[in-house]
């Protein structure tokens, strides 16, 4: 075989492998996205069924989008433990729940608030009351929805009349399974973003991974889902924006270059329009002072009555000052 036959097979080996080992970052992509701001107390929809069950259904995925929790609701509540529906008495957190049914409404959190919930099947959770020890900070943790072919003994589930899962009625068993997240910020914007392979879910706080775990078992394609995914709950006062899936996993590459490019110096996102106001309407006059950096329709009142003394001396200082001539003092 002459030697340039030999180079030219050569060359299309190399250029089917480098296609093959590119070609799920050629097919990968941003599916959807909606920049909002968005009012958590609201609890807006920011994808529709159709995106959230892609999400769901894939083996490979990512949601992401920016938070800012405003301060928690500092009534003292009394918190009971070892009970259904409450956490340990040892650690303060939640162990694998058994569905009843595909509602999985004994599957319960109390004291829990949806930050984040995708169809009701993954959920991003926070303590809905301060705690001392974590100032700044609100205790979190991921919920998901996962099925098992399998009993709670790890017998094979069968129907009535002995026919397994695949082939008869039998219905898999439901979990609720909680993965502890650490702390997440408040008073503070955040990008939570949500990487999943398979059983494997990696969550970064910003452009850091702060987890990385396996579920027991695959996502639930079983249990009943809601129609969309949500931002916040009624108990809970902030914002949310930028919410973005992907079809695939982002890695923390990804990631991090997403962060730095979509925020300020200050790390707070990029938004192209005035947030919206918590209490329903804004401020109006001079005598009002920002809460937020940069944005300008957050606002508490001044203690200067009318705005008086926010405005500039009357008398100029006195003329001429001094001037260095030389940079040593």
């Amino acid at each position: 075989m002459p030697m340039n036959w030999i180079y030219i097979i050569a060359i299309v080996i190399v250029i089917i492998v480098a296609v093959l080992f590119f070609l799920p970052s050629l097919t990968a992509r941003l599916t959807s996205s909606n920049d909002g701001p968005f009012l958590l107390a609201e609890s807006p929809f920011v994808f529709q069924e159709s995106e959230t069950n892609k999400l769901i259904n894939a083996g490979d995925s990512t949601l992401q989008g920016y938070f800012y929790i405003l301060p928690l609701d500092r009534t003292p509540t009394a918190m009971k433990c070892n009970e259904p529906g409450y956490p340990s008495c040892e650690d303060g957190r939640f162990e694998i729940c058994v569905c009843e049914s595909s509602s999985c409404k004994n599957c319960k959190f109390n004291g829990y608030e949806n930050v984040l919930s995708l169809g009701g099947i993954v959920t991003v959770q926070i303590l809905g009351t301060p705690d001392a020890g974590r100032p700044g900070k609100a205790m979190a943790q991921l919920t998901v929805k996962t099925e098992s072919p399998t009993d709670t003994s790890g017998n094979a589930l069968v129907d009535a009349t002995g026919s397994s899962l695949e082939g008869g009625s039998a219905k898999p068993t439901i979990y609720t399974e909680v993965i502890d997240l650490p702390p997440l910020p408040i008073q503070k914007w955040v990008l939570v973003t949500i990487a999943r392979s398979g059983r494997r879910f990696d969550i970064y706080y910003d452009n850091e991974l702060v987890s990385s775990s396996k579920t027991l078992y695959m996502i639930s394609t079983s249990a009943q889902r809601e129609k969309s995914t949500v931002v916040g709950s009624a108990r809970i006062h902030g914002y949310a924006g930028f919410m973005n899936t992907y079809n695939y996993k982002l890695s923390s590459f990804d990631i991090s270059s997403y962060y730095k490019r979509s925020t300020d110096t200050r790390g707070a996102p990029l938004f192209s329009k005035d947030l919206p106001t918590v209490s329903g309407s804004k401020p109006t006059g001079s005598g009002a002072a920002p809460i937020l950096p940069g944005f300008t329709n957050i606002t508490i009142p001044s203690l200067c009555n009318g705005g008086s003394c926010l405005e500039p001396p009357a008398t100029r200082p006195a003329n001429p000052l001094y001037e260095w001539t030389t940079p040593y003092a």
